[in-house]
């Protein structure tokens, strides 16, 4: 038997007609590098990050825009843990993290709602760290 076999059971049930219908979506978000946006992250495999609750949607921090359309995000969580590849931010009044591990390119049609942006410094240091955990 596998060993992921006795966790809990993800909702990908619940999930796929809401990423059927999101794929439906005519979606024109305007989204930048530096800014945060809520995200239909989903349910995905293993370790990857989901997003919560009925919508499964997540914060997160969008770092290159390739094109109209696909963009690299990464997640955000206000579970703050001292962990490698952690770094803390402060988004609005918010403390949280970004999930260097958990950088995806994400269709712009998962864009939900912009919460706001991270400041110049703060969007510098995690590109630097970022090109530190990928090309070290």
């Amino acid at each position: 038997m596998h060993e992921y076999a006795y966790f809990m059971p993800k909702e990908h049930d619940k999930w796929i007609p809401l990423k059927k219908k999101i794929d439906g979506f005519d979606n024109d978000a305007l989204f930048h590098e530096q800014e945060i946006w809520w995200c239909f992250l989903g349910v995905n495999v293993g370790h990857e990050q989901d997003g919560k609750g009925d919508d499964f949607r997540r914060p997160v921090l969008i770092v290159r825009k390739f094109s109209r359309s696909l963009c690299l995000v990464i997640p955000l969580t206000t579970a703050v843990a001292e962990k490698p590849h952690r770094l803390h931010v402060m988004f609005g009044k918010r403390i949280g993290q970004v999930l260097l591990s958990q950088i995806r390119i994400i269709d712009e049609k998962r864009l939900l709602s912009k919460m706001g942006w991270l400041s110049p410094f703060q969007f510098s240091e995690i590109k630097k760290t970022l090109m530190k955990l990928l090309f070290p």
